[in-house]
């Protein structure tokens, strides 16, 4: 049986069911955690080789409410075929079972295809993957991805740098971005300069509405790459493109001429020649 192991992991996950009260472990590509379950209503949850988080649970139907340091989260659970689906949406959920050396092997096998992974540049493919599915991928991949962006990819860097580092601040969000200092100086830049737009937008609206935009492009570009849209419309995207750069340039030019000083003719006296003015 085959699971897709989008892992999103809060440590205060939990599972609550008398059913289910006992061991169980689950992955998310980086580490095993264990999770004890216990009939009183406490869990603890454990990072192999790692510090051990205790909590309590709370099932009603098929909703669950974690309690960890003073946070209270809900989630909805299933079961399917022995393992245990816990589930944030649609996208973000975490399967956990019985078995420890599953749970084993998948992380081994995690491991040994980052490794294949990261002497092999993304192709243009994955590049796409990364643009449209970045906010909701594990930060770990995707700092994963951005490290292995081909040089054609890389180029986009200095002409797109809101949207650089868009997906540095999503990156930095885990922790593999820390693992070198210079990587940890580049998070500690990215993260302050999230917060200085977030100041000065006075904590409203969108900090990376400019960084999106300039995704939406790229992501329109691979497409045409890719031949996922045809020639046409990627020429009627151009082509709208450039009137709304053709009336931003017209509505600047302007506000810019209207705010020139008037003509005015410049004014020497006579037999001197020295300079009166421009009136």
């Amino acid at each position: 049986m085959k699971y897709i192991l989008t892992f999103i992991f809060t440590i205060g996950i939990l599972v609550a069911q008398n059913s289910i009260v006992g061991q169980w472990y689950s992955t998310d590509g980086q580490r095993l955690y264990s999770f004890n379950f216990k009939a009183d209503g406490t869990y603890s949850v454990k990072i192999d080789n790692g510090q051990t988080k205790i909590g309590k649970w709370q099932a009603n139907n098929s909703i669950i409410t974690t309690t960890i340091d003073n946070a209270s989260t809900k989630y909805r659970y299933a079961f399917n075929q022995g393992y245990l689906i816990l589930a944030l949406s649609k996208n973000s959920y975490v399967v956990l079972g019985k078995d420890r050396s599953y749970f084993q092997n998948l992380l081994a096998k995690a491991k040994n295809t980052q490794l294949n992974n990261q002497n092999r540049p993304l192709t243009n493919k994955e590049f796409l993957y990364l643009l449209q599915n970045f906010y909701k991928m594990p930060p770990n991949s995707v700092y994963l991805a951005v490290i292995r962006m081909n040089k054609e990819q890389q180029s986009w860097i200095p002409i797109y740098q809101a949207w650089y580092q868009m997906l540095l601040f999503r990156a930095c969000q885990g922790d593999l971005a820390y693992k070198n200092k210079a990587d940890a100086q580049m998070c500690d830049y990215v993260k302050a300069q999230n917060q200085k737009t977030m100041q000065l937008l006075n904590y409203q609206g969108d900090p990376w509405a400019y960084a999106k935009e300039q995704n939406s492009k790229l992501i329109i570009l691979y497409k045409k790459k890719l031949g996922l849209i045809n020639s046409a419309s990627f020429n009627s995207y151009l082509g709208a493109q450039q009137n709304i750069y053709n009336m931003q340039n017209q509505t600047t030019n302007t506000i810019i001429n209207n705010i020139k000083p008037l003509p005015c003719t410049e004014h020497y006296e006579q037999g001197t020649n020295a300079y009166l003015g421009c009136y």
